[in-house]
């Protein structure tokens, strides 16, 4: 069964708006089921409290988000970070403002998880590992692959965002992506280097696909690559890259290129000298974060990652992204 296969019916108060959610985020391509099944347990907790206003009480979120008797913090959470997209979803349809309890700002799988940072040389091997993938007949994966990994990490893009790509959000001219309804229904530019529009040029002169194609990362159906499809093959291209893995959940992970595409920049505005907090408003735009905050969490990652460089900032410029150069 496929995950837009998935759906519940939901009871209560928000069952239009949970059903107006999920749609949102299946159609940005995200796979979204653990999601749904949190937000199926919300929708019955709200039916057995009898819940009557969108307005959420935070006394409901403390209650329905309180730890659960032998409850794996993984589990738990899961649960308070899918509960506060929803909620976040809320805040922007109604224009409302549903305070988050400040005691659950971040779910504590996120607090225990850090994300894998790729060092210079591994994100060489890795797309000299890709360029190696043999031509398999009737498909031209071997082809597209190599240039999906190299606009996750020379973009910052989410994998949701790179495959569903069109080709008429791609302007190789000018230089500039144009993401469409990602994450909250948000849409941005994002210039790229010249390096990568070099190489996505070059692409394009080797892709073979119909005048008619919709999609820049086309299947053989010419529709968009399933997450798992990259998710796969990024496996094996780890370990012919000489790139241990940690298990499941543990990484490295496709979206760890974002990571590393955030903390990368980072690295390389503080060797320019410019300063890293007038860097950072530009980089969540870029990214497509709607707070500074989310992004603040890569200066953690760069200060653990390059220790040396967050006291080197001194004089402020007016550059704006840093070029990471793609080979």
């Amino acid at each position: 069964m496929k995950h837009s296969d998935y759906h519940y019916i939901y009871n209560s108060i928000f069952a239009a708006e949970i059903d107006e959610y999920v749609s949102l985020k299946r159609t940005a391509g995200l796979y979204f089921r653990a999601e749904t099944g949190v937000l199926r347990q919300f929708d019955r907790f709200c039916c057995e409290k009898n819940v009557s206003s969108l307005d959420v009480d935070q006394n409901l979120l403390v209650d329905w988000l309180s730890p659960r008797l032998n409850e794996k913090t993984s589990t738990r959470g899961g649960r308070i970070s899918a509960l506060k997209g929803f909620v976040e979803f809320l805040n922007r349809k109604y224009n409302s403002i549903i305070v988050w309890p400040p005691i659950f700002r971040y779910s504590p799988s996120s607090l225990e998880f850090v994300p894998y940072i790729f060092t210079h040389n591994e994100i060489s091997n890795i797309f000299y590992a890709a360029d190696a993938m043999p031509d398999v007949p009737r498909t031209q994966f071997n082809i597209i692959f190599p240039a999906i990994l190299r606009v996750l990490y020379g973009c910052g893009l989410r994998i949701s965002e790179a495959l569903l790509l069109e080709n008429s959000a791609v302007d190789l001219v000018t230089g500039v992506l144009t993401v469409r309804h990602s994450k909250f229904d948000n849409n941005r530019l994002v210039p790229i280097s010249k390096s990568l529009q070099n190489y996505l040029m070059q692409y394009k002169k080797k892709l073979k696909c119909t005048s008619t194609c919709q999609f820049f990362f086309p299947n053989q159906k010419e529709q968009p690559y399933s997450p798992r499809t990259v998710y796969d093959k990024f496996r094996s291209i780890l370990w012919s890259a000489g790139i241990s893995r940690g298990g499941r959940g543990n990484g490295p992970r496709v979206h760890d290129f974002r990571h590393t595409f955030a903390v990368h920049s980072l690295q390389q505005c503080e060797q320019n000298g410019i300063d890293t907090y007038v860097f950072l408003p530009i980089l969540a735009a870029y990214l497509g974060h709607t707070k500074t905050t989310t992004t603040e969490k890569y200066l953690r990652l760069t200060s653990e990652t390059f220790p040396d460089l967050l006291h080197k900032s001194e004089t402020i410029s007016n550059s704006i992204i840093p070029e990471v150069l793609i080979p």
